[in-house]
């Protein structure tokens, strides 16, 4: 067993991705109540900052996984007791992130860009802009954020020019060779089953259209009908 492998190791790094994502959301409050060049934004980004340096060192790029409210790494929850967690998932579920990945080389400006723009309800970006296009748009480093295209799920619209196949056709087969991924070919993170990452992606895909209304899941079912 390796020192990554340790019970000891997998215990610290709970503790600080527990101790990361309480970190994530409060900064996210504080920036919501106060100007950018306040010390208690400051503070709190710098805190982040500081603690996902740490998780760095041993897993970069780290993956984030959101689902029914719910944050997993490698496939496990992530401070599931903490209603700070829940929280912070909730935001990132309004914003239709299914996964954040942060890798070495950060700085702590993208880090505060990432949160001031996550920090903004989706209801005053608009609906055609999404946090994903946000981060594009800032061109920030070290940061992904990816989220599922709804379009490509519709029934009416959904055929690939590539193979001519429908969408719904292709996420079926996806679904069944544990190929799903939110932009139709990610791989499941180092440490993570295939099966797992594709059920996290479908549960988190499922959870954003419930919150779209009964419309959107009728189209969801008919697709899946088909």
């Amino acid at each position: 067993m390796t020192p990554s492998e340790s019970p000891q190791h997998k215990s610290t790094v709970e503790k600080q991705l527990s101790e990361l994502i309480s970190l994530f959301h409060v900064a996210l409050k504080n920036i919501r109540l106060y100007p950018a060049g306040h010390d208690l934004v400051k503070t709190r980004v710098q805190s982040v900052y500081r603690v996902l340096n740490q998780i760095l060192t041993r897993h970069s790029p780290l993956e984030l996984n959101i689902a029914r409210n719910q944050i997993t790494f490698q496939g496990q929850p992530v401070a599931k007791d903490q209603k700070a967690c829940e929280d912070f998932a909730h935001i990132l579920g309004e914003h239709e992130v299914a996964t954040l990945i942060f890798s070495k080389g950060i700085s702590r400006h993208a880090m505060f860009l990432f949160l001031k723009a996550a920090s903004i309800p989706p209801e005053y970006k608009g609906e055609e802009i999404s946090l994903e296009d946000e981060i594009e748009r800032l061109n920030l480093a070290h940061i992904e954020v990816m989220s599922f295209d709804y379009n490509r799920f519709d029934v009416n619209k959904g055929v690939s020019s590539s193979s001519g196949e429908s969408l719904w056709l292709q996420l079926s087969k996806r679904i069944t060779e544990n190929s799903m991924g939110s932009s139709g070919d990610q791989r499941a993170p180092s440490g993570q089953s295939e099966q797992q990452g594709s059920i996290d992606n479908l549960a988190a895909l499922i959870n954003s259209l419930e919150k779209k209304g009964a419309s959107q899941l009728h189209i969801f079912e008919e697709g899946l009908d088909q």
